[in-house]
């Protein structure tokens, strides 16, 4: 197997905008359903996207296995720019796919939304918290992940649970965010959601920055000088990188990082980016339950495919989501557009990959049973502490001094 570098992978990207995925050496024959799929395989959120992309590669196999249907998976990168996924959205549709999932980016894929919802094409998107999406009254439009609200909401709770077992409390937090629209949407919830939830601590700085930022010095500083025993932010990749890195380069004493349901400190780039200083930082955000029976099969196929990486949010959702779209087909017996979306609107998968109850849609295409994990870096990756339920460790809490000095 040709293994790419990043770069190369990216512009590799670039010039190939719209080819399908190669399904295991498995053949799809004409009558296939097709399934468009956009994510950000270039741009400031391509290694996010080639994430994602990893668990379509993964539900090729997978899903054909296991539910025996026939389909081809026909790719786009967005290029982490919303006219180019509005134009990548549109090809697509015009090259006959029958249903799209994506697009990882809150901005792009609200998007996306709309373009799909006047051609009448579902859309299940993978990722994208901006709650928005799922309130304009879509038709044609699903979203299996949580809002930001509700990121907020299960990773404050998932705080609660931390602190009461270690019994030890904050009392001053900062918030720092990326200004784009999922950052934006983040910020207008969690002051709010703080306090409705009593939560111990009081939010003393918020501060956003620009998703796009090579220096976080300012930002952190300000967060040293207002004292924050803890932080919470809401990053991607490459900005989270910064800001521990600035967090370590500046000594601030701390009790811990945990984000209320942001990518960026999970992902395999920030484990290369800062080897064992990765370790003890905290994500609290949607994630796969590491006991499903189904995720135990995905787990396998992942490491026979992907060697040296981990299953983590961004491809395990984008496994669901084309989960989804092969269930709803599979019932519905037709690729037509009105009946994959009836299909798709009472979806009812037990067995699944993501933390939470069954998969069901509301009336506005919300999924409504997802729970949040909260995962620490021990050892380099990503480890479930909470829910007990599904814990892999005990949380360590507050960090040791020396990784934050």
């Amino acid at each position: 197997m040709i293994q790419f570098t990043r770069r190369e992978f990216s512009l590799a990207a670039l010039s190939t905008a719209a080819l399908p995925l190669l399904g295991c050496g498995k053949k799809t024959s004409s009558n296939a359903l097709k399934i468009g799929l956009l994510l950000p395989t270039s741009g400031h959120q391509s290694a996010l996207g080639q994430e994602c992309k990893k668990g379509a590669d993964v539900a090729m196999q997978v899903l054909k296995d296991r539910m025996g249907v026939d389909f081809e998976i026909v790719f786009a990168d967005t290029e982490s720019n919303v006219k180019v996924g509005c134009t990548k959205a549109e090809k697509l549709i015009s090259e006959g796919v029958h249903a799209i999932v994506g697009a990882y980016d809150s901005g792009v894929t609200s998007a996306i939304a709309q373009v799909c919802e006047r051609h009448s094409i579902p859309l299940v998107i993978n990722l994208a918290a901006a709650p928005p999406i799922t309130e304009q009254g879509y038709k044609y439009v699903f979203r299996n992940f949580p809002t930001g609200p509700m990121l907020i909401r299960n990773s404050l709770n998932l705080m609660k649970d931390l602190f009461k077992e270690k019994g030890i409390f904050p009392k001053t937090a900062a918030f720092i965010h990326v200004n784009d629209t999922y950052g934006e949407a983040m910020r207008a919830g969690v002051g709010k959601i703080v306090e409705e939830l009593n939560m111990p601590f009081k939010i003393v700085e918020t501060i956003g920055y620009d998703p796009k930022t090579q220096d976080l010095s300012t930002e952190v500083g300000k967060i040293k000088a207002s004292g924050a025993e803890l932080i919470m932010p809401a990053t991607r990749l490459d900005d989270a990188v910064l800001m521990i890195k600035e967090i370590l380069k500046q000594q601030l004493n701390i009790m811990g990082v945990i984000n209320p349901g942001s990518p960026g400190m999970y992902e395999k780039e920030f484990f290369h980016a800062l080897g064992d200083k990765s370790n003890y930082w905290t994500s609290n955000t949607a994630w796969y339950n590491p006991k499903a029976p189904l995720t135990q099969h995905v787990l396998e196929a992942f490491k026979k495919k992907f060697p040296d990486d981990f299953l983590e949010t961004s491809s395990a959702f984008t496994f669901e989501a084309l989960h989804i779209v092969c269930d709803a087909y599979k019932r519905a017996n037709s690729k037509e557009a009105a009946a994959l979306r009836d299909a798709i609107a009472t979806t009812n998968i037990e067995d699944h990959v993501c933390l939470g109850g069954p998969i069901q849609f509301d009336e506005k295409g919300q999924s409504k049973n997802l729970r949040s994990a909260s995962m620490q870096n021990l050892n380099q990756r990503p480890t479930v502490v909470f829910p007990v339920e599904a814990r892999e460790a005990t949380p360590i809490f507050p960090i040791p001094m020396h990784t934050a000095a």
